[in-house]
């Protein structure tokens, strides 16, 4: 078993390298992340198992889909959910090795994850699916008004588990009340399908207040995703007169495509209108992100000066 860890950080230190060293595994350490040196690793090391979040993923797969990795058996996404376009990528570019996802936190620890194999996620419909608890986590969902249910539409993950950690380094106690006896309320606001898997619908402190409608970037994200020509989206909410914030999808491409097309592909969709984004921004490269890998949404400003833009009527 050799494992890749590329800028590991918080999370995957915990969940990734110190199980790996637990069990034996031979670990090859990446500073910094870019597309050639992973590539070049991956041909020239035996790799079996690389764990990204999936917009590193979509920049590796976006510089080569002739990848030879004759090790690799596992491909491993968590920090953001997947896509239909990022599992279909995989599949393409890496036949022979299996997926696994996961929602994980450095609070909660190994004991406490959310995992989807790889028959769940090439599951129609299920590509966004952050999983099933592992053995022996108890998963609640906090509502409104304070009460913690075992199935919920929509609630902030709460988890219960033996690796719950005790506390913080230098806080003699959470000053918040998230973390206390070995349970911890995550800020991830997530739902329970009629199967009992976990979709992750964004951060509690991720939303953005259109219109009185509060609306999760992850979600919208994930709808942009969804068009086969997008290869990397964030979205961010912007000040607005009348609606007090409008959705604006800040994304990165293959190929040619419009703006408008990006909007008729999300009309198409079944979601509500109000999600839909008002204005779709074009970046060259890369979107912000942070030394872990995910999108950075704070680095994104309302209107790059060489961005192309299209309103969209509400």
């Amino acid at each position: 078993m050799v494992l890749l860890a590329v800028t590991p950080s918080f999370a995957a230190w915990i969940n990734c390298v110190l199980p790996f060293t637990a069990v034996g595994a031979e670990i090859f350490f990446q500073s910094r992340f870019t597309p050639t040196g992973l590539i070049a690793a991956l041909e020239d090391q035996p790799v079996t198992y690389v764990p990204l979040p999936p917009t590193l993923w979509r920049m590796l797969m976006d510089e080569s889909r002739s990848i030879k990795a004759p090790s690799l058996r596992y491909l491993f996404f968590s920090g953001e959910p997947g896509s239909q376009s990022l599992v279909d990528d995989l599949v393409e570019t890496f036949p022979l090795a299996q997926l696994r996802g996961a929602w994980l936190s450095s609070e909660a620890g190994c004991g406490a994850g959310i995992v989807a194999d790889d028959s769940l996620l090439k599951t129609p419909g299920k590509a966004n699916a952050a999983g099933v608890p592992v053995p022996g986590a108890r998963i609640r969902f906090s509502q409104p008004q304070g009460e913690l249910t075992d199935y919920s539409v929509s609630g902030e993950i709460v988890v219960e588990s033996t690796s719950v950690s005790i506390g913080y380094w230098g806080q003699p106690e959470d000053l918040d009340g998230r973390l206390h006896a070995g349970r911890w309320r995550t800020g991830d606001m997530a739902a329970l399908d009629s199967e009992g898997i976990i979709f992750i619908h964004g951060r509690i402190d991720n939303v953005i207040n259109t219109g009185g409608i509060k609306v999760h970037a992850e979600e919208v994200e994930s709808i942009l995703l969804s068009h086969p020509a997008v290869l990397m989206a964030a979205v961010i909410g912007v000040p607005d007169h009348l609606w007090g914030q409008t959705i604006e999808g800040h994304v990165t491409t293959r190929g040619q495509v419009t703006a408008q097309e990006i909007l008729a592909h999300c009309r198409s969709l079944d979601v509500e209108t109000y999600k839909i984004p008002k204005r779709i921004v074009f970046h060259e490269g890369s979107l912000p992100t942070t030394p872990s890998g995910k999108i950075y949404r704070k680095g994104l400003v309302p209107e790059p000066v060489e961005s192309k833009a299209v309103h969209q009527p509400r």
